[in-house]
């Protein structure tokens, strides 16, 4: 029976038994390509975020995201019904068989395609809906009707969207697409021709017949085998990249070296079996459910609302919290360690995490001992570099200019040797500054002029006084309560007064690529905030956030390349630059940064 003899039969046929025609309904969405699809989702939403998702989050991303899948298998047996009806493997699907009209075949996947997207919008978000209707476009009209009839690399290309649902997961999360989500999609982007070219393998008469220019049949079977190998052993890398970004423990480590070998060594066995391609592929799809497995408490507790018991976190006071880093021995605390000039990035105190909030907080003894080391803190780093650091002080007491042009006067808490505190004098306030260090009491007073008051807020001799700018710089991290010193300064505001805070972003881009290498992670800092958790911080002290932006930094070339080396092997650089004049006129250079690491929010008082 030709495709067309078909079509005009399924139009006539009377109706078949509704379970019958539901289940052929079904097998249009392509159910066990599909379930392979979404084993991917529950990976890319619980593993490698600091705030869990809901559960109304996770169920909507599913469910949108089978809906796009299955609208993408529905669309694609309907533009391939033809040559469905030529291939052996594929003739008995219900469109080249006749069981379901090609027109229902089209509206059903048009409307479960749309039913998708718009789960994911109300679930998921803009992001997560765009990179949904990118795939769904992509794998229709890039793949199935561009591609595929033209030209063997389609199974590659056609990949990106065979890939996509990591990706659409994890911009669900909140928004963005993170590393977490690129690694995934990379594992499963990179285990798909060689699993796909082995089907080609074992199918090639069917494809020929169907007239699709499979690998097999364009450079021949030896050479397809050694090109799945290519792909399967780079496979083994990518695959371990969770392990090795700290995402995943080493359970997941061994299973996916373990699974990487075995699929390499089943196609180097296929290539001695005269019979055709490798029958028997291991389950590297299932690697992503391996590492969400190997986070499973923490994944249950997101989904069924059942809490730990730990800590409570700082920000929202919740129990729901767990420890997330065990932190390095480092003996006994010194005040040198709170350094502001400290390079020894990734040494922390051990920290926790909230469930709630993603807000992430060191154990509140060990903060003890490290705030009473403050008193005695001297940091010459950050003496030899106060000209470049002026610039930024300089740069914040403008933004506090034009968001309150009617400010006369300014707080410093925690004002280091006064740089902001100077600068806001010369900008024409009544600046004051207080400072915990006498150090740095000292320098202020001795470079710049100022007398800061030595102390913490509460602060007897600010009492009685009120501000229109309370600034708040790099500070909200060094202490154990960072609700309670929100509040102290809101109650140093005048009657509408200005408060500008600025802190790490400990989701920003630098800090998911880099991890706990990342600057921001150092001693001193004991309080880990994302926009989420100060919003929340902010609000529980009685502030309304109103502008949000990102730092931006003054500092010399030198200074720069000196916290490289903790990255990059560049001390001989900054060695040869002490020597050459060239060099160390380069390396005095000041230059703007921003590395967008850095939140900068404004906030006033609650009416």
């Amino acid at each position: 029976m030709t495709g067309a003899t078909r079509e005009i039969a399924a139009s006539e046929v009377p109706g078949a038994h509704p379970r019958a025609r539901a289940l052929d309904y079904l097998s249009l969405t392509r159910p066990k390509v599909l379930l392979l699809v979404l084993f991917t989702v529950p990976a890319a939403l619980l593993v490698g975020h600091a705030v869990l998702p809901g559960p109304g989050v996770v169920l909507g991303v599913l469910a949108g995201t089978a809906l796009v899948g299955g609208g993408c298998g529905a669309l694609n047996a309907w533009w391939e019904r033809e040559p469905d009806a030529k291939m052996q493997r594929t003739a008995d699907r219900p469109l080249p068989a006749g069981r379901i009209p090609p027109g229902r075949a089209l509206a059903f996947g048009i409307v479960i395609s749309l039913a998708g997207l718009a789960v994911l919008q109300v679930a998921g978000g803009t992001l997560a809906t765009g990179l949904g209707a990118a795939s769904l476009v992509h794998y229709l009209v890039v793949y199935t009707i561009w591609l595929k009839p033209r030209t063997a690399q389609a199974v590659v290309i056609g990949g990106l969207s065979g890939a996509a649902a990591p990706l659409i997961a994890d911009a669900a999360v909140d928004g963005v697409i993170g590393p977490w989500g690129l690694v995934l999609f990379a594992i499963i982007f990179v285990w798909q021709p060689p699993h796909f070219w082995a089907i080609a393998l074992y199918r090639r008469e069917d494809y020929e017949a169907a007239g699709f220019p499979m690998l097999p049949s364009v450079i021949g079977e030896t050479a397809t085998r050694r090109r799945m190998l290519a792909w399967a052993l780079a496979l083994i890398p990518v695959a371990l990249l969770p392990w090795w970004g700290g995402v995943c423990g080493p359970a997941y480590g061994s299973v996916a070296l373990l699974g990487g070998v075995a699929f390499a060594a089943d196609i180097v066995r296929s290539q001695r079996d005269a019979r055709g391609g490798p029958q028997r592929l291991p389950h590297v799809d299932h690697l992503p459910l391996r590492a969400l497995r190997g986070d499973a408490r923490r994944g249950a507790a997101a989904l069924t609302g059942v809490a730990s018991a730990g800590p409570r976190c700082w920000v929202c006071e919740s129990t729901d919290t767990r420890e997330w880093r065990a932190g390095k021995p480092i003996g006994e605390l010194r005040s040198q360690d709170l350094r502001i000039t400290d390079s020894r990035y990734g040494l922390t105190l051990p920290l926790s995490i909230c469930g709630r909030c993603g807000f992430r907080f060191a154990d509140a003894a060990e903060v003890a001992k490290l705030e009473a080391l403050y008193a005695d803190l001297d940091d010459p780093g950050y003496e030899g570099s106060q000209e470049s650091r002026r610039l930024q002080m300089r740069h914040l007491v403008a933004l506090a200019g034009r968001l309150h042009p009617e400010a006369r006067s300014a707080l410093d808490v925690g004002a280091a040797s006064g740089l902001l505190v100077a600068e806001a004098s010369r900008a024409g306030l009544d600046a004051a500054g207080v400072e915990p260090s006498r150090a740095l009491v000292r320098v202020a007073r001795a470079q710049n002029g100022v007398d800061l008051l030595c102390g913490v807020l509460p602060h007897p001799d600010l009492e009685a006084r009120h501000f229109d700018v309370v600034f708040l710089v790099d500070v909200l991290e060094h202490v154990a309560d960072p609700v309670g010193l929100l509040a102290l300064c809101a109650n140093r505001l005048a009657a509408g007064g200005l408060l500008i805070v600025v802190t790490p972003d400990f989701s920003s881009l630098a800090a998911r690529l880099l991890g706990t290498r990342c600057w921001h992670y150092r001693l001193a800092h004991v309080g880990c905030f994302d926009r989420r958790s100060l919003g929340i911080a902010l609000e529980r002290a009685g502030l309304h956030a109103g502008h949000w932006q990102r730092a931006r930094w003054f500092f010399p070339v030198g200074y720069l390349a000196e916290r490289l080396e903790a990255y990059l092997p560049v001390a001989w650089l900054n060695r040869l630059a002490a020597r050459v004049p060239a060099l160390r006129w380069l390396w005095a250079r000041v230059v703007p940064l921003n590395l967008r690491d850095s939140h900068v929010v404004t906030a006033r008082r609650s009416a």
